[in-house]
């Protein structure tokens, strides 16, 4: 736990915890966040499984990994011993120049090269450490090409010592048995006082770049026995922690197949547990199987026959509309046609009736008129 919970969200952390079967914490910083989050059950202190990777190193990329990676870089074989340096940001507080004063007399006393190792990438580790490096003038050496955390880690267990602001970095140092100081300023991060603690290091914690000498001679003259045996002793609490995991999953596990039994004796199914052969238990899955796929096909089959039906009507309905649009488009024609030849019967009516009719209706009119008056 990083930090303490906030008053408004220690019910749900309550919630979190009142429904697990075992809790665990990674160190008693934290333990004490939880208990003072109103947490009432059991809750164990298990040391971060990191302190593991050693084992997990040397299996997967090798004990020489490390030293065979550092080599091309510029740290080669010399005589002279190693010293890994990291630290983020937000620990460098822009004292380059003190910290580089300090890891330079360290490595002329102490005979060692410097090796400059990110390893938060995320945290701007990188950034921080390039700044040592300008600070030193070249003289120590910075590995910015290395991503993998296993080489990362391997770089660690090739080194004599380590210094560094990472939990995870001061992990692998302490599961390699590499005497190693925890740079914790001026954040005093919950996670690295937790293992401070836990691991019992408190005299070999910096909270101030003024005391790394000094620190550091007190490092040195510490027999490297002492961290073998804390991660020893750090080492056997996590692997009874897991020991204690894989209980509570067998547990579990014969927990579900007895319900599970249960049910299927209540729906007259036979459990797996009956099959007196793994030949017959094969058999029954193969059939479960072509059941299955015969379903498949079937639903499969089912689709694209829909599928095709629709497409067809689509394609119905499409050519139903464009023969429509050109029915419509033939009667408006037709109409307008119609219309025209309506226009020109008037027309030819009105002019066939003048030339007949035209030249007589004006004087028999007059006649008439004429008529009229002399009566």
């Amino acid at each position: 736990m990083p930090f303490p919970f906030e008053p408004s969200r220690r019910p749900l952390v309550q919630l979190a915890f009142s429904d697990v079967r075992y809790a665990a914490v990674r160190d008693e910083v934290s333990l004490g966040f939880v208990l003072e989050a109103g947490v009432e059950g059991p809750v164990d202190v298990v040391p971060d499984t990191g302190v593991l990777v050693a084992e997990t190193i040397r299996r997967r990329v090798g004990e020489e990994r490390g030293r065979a990676l550092l080599e091309p870089r510029g740290s080669g074989p010399n005589g002279r011993g190693r010293l890994c340096f990291q630290c983020g940001p937000g620990f460098l507080r822009r004292e380059e120049d003190l910290v580089t004063k300090s890891l330079t007399r360290i490595a002329a006393r102490r005979n060692l090269e410097v090796v400059l190792l990110p390893i938060g990438w995320c945290h701007g580790d990188l950034d921080a450490l390039r700044l040592v490096e300008e600070a030193g003038g070249g003289r120590f050496t910075l590995v910015e090409d290395i991503e993998s955390p296993l080489e990362v880690g391997a770089v660690i267990g090739a080194c004599d010592y380590f210094v560094g602001s990472s939990l995870h970095g001061n992990l692998t140092a302490l599961s390699f048995g590499v005497p190693h100081i925890v740079v914790n300023n001026p954040l005093r991060a919950a996670k690295l006082e937790g293992y401070v603690r836990l691991a019992r290091l408190e005299e070999f914690r910096v909270t101030d770049w003024a005391v790394l000498e000094e620190t550091f001679d007190r490092l040195a003259a510490t027999p490297r026995e002492r961290w073998a045996t804390t991660a020893d002793r750090l080492k056997a609490r996590v692997s009874e922690y897991f020991d204690r995991l894989a209980e509570l999953i067998a547990r579990a596990a014969e927990e579900r197949r007895e319900t599970r039994d249960r049910r299927a004796k209540s729906r007259g199914e036979i459990p797996l547990e009956s099959y007196t052969t793994i030949a017959e238990l094969h058999e029954r899955l193969e059939d479960e199987r072509a059941a299955r796929r015969a379903v498949e096909k079937e639903l499969s089959d089912s689709k694209m026959f829909l599928r095709d039906k629709h497409l067809a009507h689509k394609a119905g309905l499409k050519r139903s509309e464009d023969r429509n649009e050109r029915l419509e488009t033939e009667v408006r024609t037709l109409r307008a046609q119609n219309e025209s030849l309506e226009e020109r019967l008037r027309g030819i009516e009105s002019s066939v009736t003048w030339r007949m009719l035209g030249p007589y209706m004006r004087p028999r009119s007059v006649g008439n008129d004429d008529t009229a008056g002399s009566c």
